[in-house]
């Protein structure tokens, strides 16, 4: 096998960088804790209105086409929501069956307007931005899950984690983070003498020398602890949702193995429906809902001790166009989930859907600086306090309440 064969192999090029048996970052400046702060990226621009839909306002009817909206009255209708917003009652998508069981079961909290308040409709800049913690361009490169997880300081042996075969921007810096997408291929070939070869091979001080020696020390740690890949929950068979599945199998298995996941991510991929969303959109819910269902039983006793976001880089306008679809907007629907939350409450300030409250006269307006959610979950679950630190330029904001 060649040199660069391996690596791709292994880690997706060069993208997994895995932690030894002690971390670099071992420090007693923050209590350690083994709780792990999952996200779940919806890349692609999720439509936020149609997932989480105010249904009865008469704004939202009347501007949307017909299955690019959810209903509020009849046999389609969507899944009331309790406690809404703004006096308006907001409805699931009828296919998400299991967020709505979540809801109802006070472990999954909904926000809405939320987002980038600089409201950039650029795919590549809106993600960049996010992964980076910030809401204006500038020099910062680290990713916010580096300053997060260099403020943790973790004592563990996979502080960081992305399933997706690559690391995104936000882990950007953090050299120990890793990236694994399927654990029964994340394997060399068995024979005893190739580890030993391929440490001789990469044995300078390279980049991909060292690379090459952190992915070695990865496989070793998970030869050794002798994972169990067989997950313990039901996870839909549907084919649209085969690589969400094997990403959250992935995670769990990993959690459920003890080996210190701090921060992890999860990418869901082709949210961006400008065309023919009707036909799309109810597959890609469906497929969310159920997986993460899924993943969340798979967890067993460990749910205590996750905490799950799911966010977009941003949402979309709120009139459909002439491909039955809907082009990139603002603001757009946050969700987290688990047993320390405040579920079965919509949080967040409702701008309303008339003329004069959307912004430009097309999209929802944003209330909700995304970094106020992550950082009042990292501050619940992680125990950090400097989001300054985390989010550069960012002041912090007053408690949204998520958390009991």
């Amino acid at each position: 096998m060649k040199r660069r064969d391996f690596l791709l192999r292994c880690s997706a090029g060069l993208a997994m960088l895995a932690a030894p048996r002690l971390s670099l970052f071992a420090s007693d400046s923050v209590a350690e804790d083994d709780h792990s702060f999952v996200i779940v990226f919806l890349r692609g621009g999720v439509d936020g209105l149609q997932l989480v839909a105010p249904a009865s306002d008469s704004f939202y009817q009347d501007v949307r086409l017909g299955g690019l909206k959810v209903l509020d009255w009849g046999n389609e209708a969507g899944l009331l929501l309790d406690n809404g917003l703004g006096g308006v009652g907001f409805r699931f998508h009828p296919l998400a069956k299991e967020l709505h069981e979540f809801y109802q079961e006070g472990k999954l909290a909904v926000l809405h307007a939320c987002g980038l308040t600089n409201g950039t409709r650029s795919h590549f800049e809106a993600m960049s931005l996010i992964e980076r913690g910030l809401v204006q361009n500038s020099s910062a490169q680290k990713g916010w899950i580096t300053r997060a997880l260099h403020e943790l300081a973790p004592k563990a042996e996979l502080p960081a984690l992305a399933t997706s075969g690559g690391l995104p921007q936000s882990f950007a810096g953090f050299e120990p983070a890793a990236s694994i997408t399927d654990l029964k291929t994340f394997s060399l070939p068995d024979n005893h003498d190739f580890p030993r070869l391929l440490r001789k091979w990469y044995g300078g001080n390279s980049r991909m020398d060292q690379t090459a020696r952190r992915t070695l020390d990865t496989l070793k740690l998970l030869s050794d602890t002798r994972l169990n890949t067989d997950p313990t929950a039901m996870y839909p068979t549907t084919w649209y949702t085969t690589e969400l599945n094997q990403h959250f199998q992935t995670l769990a298995q990993l959690i459920k193995e003890g080996l210190g996941v701090r921060i992890a991510m999860v990418d869901s991929v082709g949210w961006d429906t400008h065309e023919n969303q009707i036909t799309y959109f109810p597959r890609l819910v469906e497929g969310l809902s159920t997986s993460l269902a899924a993943f969340y039983r798979d967890l067993g006793h460990h749910r205590k001790k996750v905490t799950i976001l799911v966010m977009s880089e941003f949402g979309r306008r709120l009139r459909s166009n002439r491909s039955h679809g809907t082009d990139h907007g603002y603001g757009n629907m946050m969700m987290v989930l688990g047993d320390r939350v405040r579920g079965g409450q919509m949080y967040g300030r409702w701008p309303g859907l008339s003329q004069e409250n959307l912004n430009k006269g097309v999209d929802l307006e944003i209330t909700t600086d995304y970094r106020a959610v992550l950082g009042e979950i990292l501050q619940e679950t992680l125990r950090l306090k400097r989001m300054d630190r985390i989010f550069p330029g960012f002041q912090g904001a007053e408690p949204l309440g998520i958390f009991g």
